[in-house]
């Protein structure tokens, strides 16, 4: 992450869909993100008695990490847990975007908590303890700030008050980073590797609000939030998809290691290693459009074009722009053969399978036909 030199290209994906997990694992075992539902498609079921959802058992997502060739599971605390007390009188999670003002801010918010820290944290330090002897390290997601109110607490409504009432949002904005900040110090604290922290603040043209308005806002806040890594030498990478690249500079200065996801459909990524390969280490730019639509012989094709182009000069991570999620599984073993062999030489495939050591301390073989049975066989 902080362009050291490395054995192969590395491989990352931050959320593998249920599906493809089961394929991979050979049994039900949820998302990278969810034991229970998929919080990333508003699942009510990932979320337990009004709190936060429980996340993949570490000990599949080591197994999954060792069958595509991962070097790090992670975990995520992405939004501040705001609540309100339901038709019911219970707490639940505010997740509809139904503060709008000061009022409903003062009558209905219940803040975030220690105790709700205490709660990652107990899932956290199960990562930590699970990967410490895997050879794998541990990424926490946290301290999506903007996304926290633009989508589960104030909706987009958010936007209009930053102009109707900016010390309103500035109000609220210290509450959800002091919160994350004293999550981020514990979670430093107790060993995590790497802080995956951002927001998606851009769309495909640009940033959601004007850039100088949004680094005047955000700085503040993001530098007490990364304190605490940066203290302790953990590497951050920022969280953006879209096209960020007029809030790029100021990210570099805050701190950060990495961009993840590059984003195909936004940016050219090409001009974006040329601009901020030197400081940056950038991470994804596999598009889901060519890996769902295109045929195996296709993906194969498009794959190993991408990976070539990005890897020259170094600090390039290979992943796709968001997630692994509905692409064809013929597609992701085209594709994920294709980059093994691009990223590593020591790997050997043959008509329907890859077989080989794909991680410095794993042997496995992954088959692309769904009746064939998985085959991990890990070495220490």
């Amino acid at each position: 992450l902080r362009g050291e030199q490395t054995d192969r290209i590395p491989y990352f994906e931050n959320y593998i869909g249920e599906k493809i997990v089961e394929f991979i694992l050979g049994y039900h075992a949820g998302n990278t993100a969810a034991a229970i539902g998929d919080p990333y498609r508003g699942d009510q079921r990932a979320i337990v008695d009004g709190g936060r959802c429980i996340p993949m058992h570490p000990k599949d997502w080591i197994k999954i990490c060792k069958a595509i060739g991962q070097d790090v599971i992670m975990m995520e605390t992405c939004f501040a847990p705001y609540k309100i007390i339901d038709e019911n009188g219970n707490r639940t999670i505010v997740n509809d975007g139904r503060i709008k003002n000061r009022k409903d801010w003062e009558e209905k918010v219940i803040h975030p908590t220690d105790e709700d820290i205490d709660e990652s944290m107990k899932y956290l330090s199960e990562y930590i303890e699970a990967a410490k002897n895997e050879n794998i390290a541990v990424a926490f997601a946290t301290g999506n700030m903007f996304i926290t109110h633009y989508v589960n607490l104030n909706g987009f409504d958010f936007f209009t008050l930053i102009y109707d009432d900016m010390d309103f949002v500035n109000e609220m904005l210290t509450v959800t980073s002091d919160w994350f900040t004293k999550l981020i110090t514990k979670a430093v604290n107790a060993g995590v590797d790497i802080l995956f922290s951002g927001d998606d603040v851009a769309y495909k043209t640009g940033t959601m609000m004007d850039p100088v308005l949004f680094k005047k806002m955000y700085r503040r806040y993001a530098e007490k939030m990364y304190r605490p890594a940066l203290e302790a030498n953990v590497p951050i990478i920022f969280d953006c998809d879209g096209n960020p690249t007029e809030i790029m500079d100021m990210m570099i200065d805050l701190g950060c290691s990495a961009h993840f996801p590059v984003d195909s459909c936004g940016l050219d990524c090409l001009e974006h290693k040329k601009r901020w390969g030197d400081k940056l280490t950038l991470i994804g730019v596999l598009d889901l459009d060519p890996l769902i639509r295109l045929s195996p012989k296709d993906v194969e094709k498009y794959v190993k074009e991408v990976v070539l182009s990005m890897k020259e000069g170094g600090r390039y991570i290979a992943g796709t722009i968001t997630a692994i999620d509905e692409i064809p599984i013929e597609n992701i073993g085209a594709g994920l053969l294709i980059y093994l062999r691009v990223g590593e030489e020591r790997v050997v495939v043959t008509n329907d399978r890859v077989e080989g050591e794909i991680n410095c301390n794993t042997k496995c073989k992954i088959y692309i036909n769904p009746d064939k049975i998985h085959d991990y066989n890990t070495q220490t």
